[in-house]
């Protein structure tokens, strides 16, 4: 009969509502536990996709470098790179510049101005 009482007594024991709000408890810090793993794993995965573009932006522009350190280590390359970055010419070539007509016509327009060149205007 002892045996059955206290039988009875830790049925009680497991079943009571401690028991149950302990355990709520305990199951509540769980989630909130794994909630926080799950947002971290989030941020590594978008951050792991950012830091793949970057590394293949990078990786792109090494394979552009490489080309153009290539271009620089012949006679040629350095010529054109010269060419571009200053207005040089070599012995016996001439510059040209070519001005586009409409920017001078308007900056000479700007610079004039007042009662001759509006009489001057409608003459033309």
């Amino acid at each position: 009969m002892r045996e059955f009482q206290e039988r009875r007594k830790i049925k009680r024991l497991i079943y009571s509502q401690l028991t149950l709000v302990v355990l709520i408890l305990f199951f509540l810090l769980l989630v909130k536990a794994t909630w926080g793993v799950y947002e971290k794993n989030k941020l590594s995965a978008n951050k792991l996709t950012e830091t793949e573009k970057e590394y293949n932006s990078l990786q792109l522009r090494r394979s552009e470098l490489g080309v153009k350190v290539n271009s620089l280590e012949t006679e040629s390359g350095v010529e054109a790179a010269i060419r571009e970055k200053f207005p040089v010419a070599k012995a016996g070539e001439k510059v040209v510049f070519i001005v586009d007509q409409s920017a001078t016509n308007s900056s000479s327009e700007a610079k004039s101005s007042g009662f001759w060149s509006w009489l001057v205007g409608l003459f033309k």
